[in-house]
């Protein structure tokens, strides 16, 4: 395919424990519904880590800082079904504390500065890992292999 670009990303399984359940932090788009239920992702930057962009992606898409990284899941490459652009897919599992808030918005932001030109308002969530989830984008495909150790 004509065009189709590497873009290296990074994809964050959140989750907690609270009430003896574990849980995974998801979001929606407050104004694009069709993006679907996601998990926190983001795009490598030149020069930049995959750590770093780990860090940075989830403090931009959701304000949260300090998750215990539990370990790294893998690399898994998708091919974007309207792009073509493959993407390989960094995939960490994260542990938040129970006292994080059950639901929250999240205007994104960039380097600490909020995104006026796009505004991304993003609805955060837990939803339950004993329970079906539906993720977009293929953000589903790694989520019992990153359950399956230290579940």
């Amino acid at each position: 395919m004509q065009g189709r670009k590497v873009l290296y990303k990074v994809v964050a399984y959140i989750t907690r424990e609270k009430d003896g359940l574990r849980q995974l932090l998801v979001f929606k788009h407050r104004d694009y519904p069709d993006a679907g239920v996601q998990v926190p992702a983001g795009t490598i930057e030149d020069g930049e880590s995959v750590e770093a962009a780990l860090v940075r992606e989830i403090e931009e898409k959701s304000g949260l800082t300090g998750l215990e990284l539990i370990r790294k899941v893998g690399t898994f490459y998708y091919t974007h079904p309207d792009t073509g652009n493959l993407h390989v897919r960094n995939v960490f599992l994260l542990k938040a504390p129970a006292d994080t808030p059950d639901a929250w918005e999240w205007i994104e932001t960039s380097s600490g500065e909020v995104l006026e030109s796009e505004g991304y308002v993003f609805q955060f969530y837990w939803v339950a890992l004993d329970g079906e989830i539906t993720l977009a984008g293929g953000q589903r495909d790694y989520l019992e292999g990153a359950l399956g150790e230290g579940r």
